[in-house]
């Protein structure tokens, strides 16, 4: 953002993004893919995690189903919306 904004574009790039990607934006809890089948092997149920720039909850919904608490930040609008969409379709609760 801080770059487009310098060359004068003043449009968040996960705005225009978010609004293309459609179902890509989908999370199946269950999926383990790589590297997220690493990560899961490494948490517990007294793991607390931290997702700094979370998205749509690509790492932070598969990964609060087996976590004490996931904190999931996302700067991004369009993203938190889906983020959130994805938690609540996995049946995980907003806070």
């Amino acid at each position: 953002g801080a770059i487009r904004a310098r060359y004068g574009d003043e449009g968040d790039y996960w705005t225009a993004r978010a609004a293309t990607m459609g179902p890509q934006l989908r999370v199946d809890p269950d999926a383990l893919t790589p590297p997220l089948d690493r990560l899961r092997a490494e948490i517990g149920p007294e793991t607390t995690v931290l997702d700094v720039g979370a998205g749509w909850g690509r790492f932070a919904v598969p990964l609060a189903r087996a976590a004490r608490l996931v904190t999931a930040v996302e700067p991004s609008a369009p993203l938190r919306a889906a983020l959130r969409e994805n938690a609540a379709r996995a049946g995980i609760p907003p806070d």
